[in-house]
Parts: C-alpha cells; sequence; structure tokens
C-alpha cells in the first residue's frame, strides 16, 4: 500500500469498486450526485485528502478532513474499495496515524456513520472516538472531543 497522488482515472477507477456499505452511507446523505462532490473535494487544495492505493496501483481508499475556516472543527472522512479486506490491516494502521494528526490539529472532530457500516464504527471506536445514537435510526455520529473544548451537538446534529 502507499500513498498516491489522484487523477480523474484514479477516481474512476476507485467509484467502479467502492464497498457497498460506503456506497450505501452516500447515497443516503447526498444523493446520486455524490461522485460530483467526490471529484471536486478531490481536487480542492483546501481539503486534507490522501489517497492511498494496492502495490499494484488499484484504487484503495479516499480520505481527508474538512474544516470550515472561523473554527478549529473538522469533519473526517474515509471511503474505500472492496480491496480493502485484503489490506485491511495496512489501511487502518495508515489511517490511525492521519486520524492522531487530526486530533492534534482540530479541537473537535464528527462525522456521520451509516447504521450498518459496522467495521467503521468499530474502528473509530479504537481510535477515541465516542458514537452518539441520532434521531435518524439510519445514522450514528461519531466524534472526538479534545480536552475541555465546549460544543453543543444539537450545532451537529440539528435535533
Amino acid at each position: 500500500m502507499k500513498e498516491v497522488s489522484v487523477s480523474v482515472n484514479y477516481l474512476k477507477n476507485f467509484l467502479n469498486d467502492v464497498r457497498w456499505c460506503d456506497k450505501q452511507e452516500i447515497l443516503s446523505l447526498d444523493g446520486d450526485g455524490f461522485e460530483k462532490e467526490l471529484f471536486s473535494v478531490c481536487f480542492d487544495n483546501s481539503f486534507e485528502t490522501y489517497f492511498l492505493s494496492t502495490d499494484d496501483e488499484k484504487p484503495l481508499a479516499l480520505g481527508g478532513a474538512y474544516s470550515k475556516k472561523h473554527d478549529n472543527t473538522a469533519k473526517v472522512w474515509l471511503l474505500c474499495t472492496n480491496k480493502l479486506i485484503s489490506n485491511k490491516k495496512d489501511v487502518y494502521k495508515y489511517v490511525k496515524n492521519k486520524i492522531r494528526i487530526f486530533q492534534s490539529k482540530y479541537d473537535f472532530l464528527y462525522n456521520f456513520i451509516y447504521k450498518t457500516n459496522f467495521n467503521s464504527l468499530n474502528w473509530l471506536k479504537a481510535c477515541g472516538f465516542k458514537v452518539l445514537d441520532l434521531k435518524n435510526p439510519d445514522f450514528k455520529m461519531f466524534y472526538f472531543c479534545k480536552g475541555e473544548y465546549k460544543f453543543d451537538l444539537r450545532y451537529f446534529t440539528c435535533e
């Protein structure tokens, strides 16, 4: 596994092999326009985005953090292809290091996980994230809060 530069071809190949649970999550949140949004995010330098491939140059994972410029909060995300199954240990080790970097940089990290994405929920708990059940039973919010940082979860959940 290695970090690579993004290309249109990489993204097209990635989308052809994205894991079912990641695709369900994206479709539930963003609808059919997620491909256009993904292309936009991946080529926007204001996002902290990373791209992983297998040793034989096949797309493996996309991830990153997005922060609003006026606060110290970031939305973290990770999408994987079906090749995660044979590369899980290396990907999780790499991403755990990225999460540590984001945890040191931001006071509050968060995202929403689709209810059937158990691997992501369990792994994020192992990275120090807490899980919040939402009124919408299809999603759970995971979050990391550094130190004494004060926040109101209603801002993130709209509940």
